[in-house]
């Protein structure tokens, strides 16, 4: 099912969570969207853990659409796809230098044909 064109503007809320590295004093930032539909449904969401560097899409609305978690470090980017249904998550395991931003955006899209469809704002982190 295809949203109409006045549909396809989701309502985004973004944040940003920051945590402080306890043992080495480091300053370190997860990244955390949201994704919305016209109607207030929260269809999906991504994050980045900075403890671990994993990327995970969660798939928060049956819709019959996919959610994928896109990150975007040093020219690099790396996906996500939450493909099982409403409920559901996929979780990347990633290995990073610390202290790189991170670039994080979640969408709604059909894995096959890959086909992006609504996308949140980007939110930063660093590694």
């Amino acid at each position: 099912m295809r949203w109409k064109s006045a549909r396809r503007a989701a309502t985004v809320a973004a944040a940003a969570t920051v945590m402080l590295g306890a043992s080495m004093g480091t300053a370190m930032a997860d990244a955390v969207t949201h994704i919305w539909d016209n109607y207030d449904h929260q269809v999906g969401s991504a994050r980045f853990w900075t403890n671990g560097d994993n990327l995970t899409a969660y798939d928060g609305y049956p819709d019959g659409k996919a959610v994928v978690a896109f990150l975007g470090v040093n020219g690099r980017l790396y996906q996500s796809w939450a493909l099982n249904g409403s409920g559901t998550s996929h979780t990347s395991y990633l290995d990073f230098p610390e202290g790189l931003k991170v670039d994080l955006q979640v969408c709604t899209g059909i894995w096959n044909p890959r086909t992006i469809l609504d996308c949140s704002h980007h939110v930063s982190g660093t590694t």
